[in-house]
């Protein structure tokens, strides 16, 4: 299991460790609504914010890919 908070308003959340890790997955906050990227890792699990993770990544919906920006 993996145990955090909302990156926007600090809401406890869960999420059981996919069977294949590190991967992105689009969240929804059952406390304040908002979306955000969590990072499932076993090692270093994290949230974005929207705006965080653009800052970051760069999506391709085509490829079904992330990838860091330089």
């Amino acid at each position: 299991m993996i145990f955090g908070e909302c990156p926007y308003c600090g809401g406890t959340v869960m999420f059981d460790v996919p069977e294949r890790t590190p991967r992105f997955r689009k969240e929804t906050c059952e406390d304040c609504g908002k979306e955000y990227w969590e990072y499932y890792s076993r090692m270093d699990p994290r949230a974005y914010t929207t705006e965080e993770f653009e800052r970051e990544f760069v999506v391709n919906e085509t490829n079904k890919t992330i990838t860091r920006r330089a």
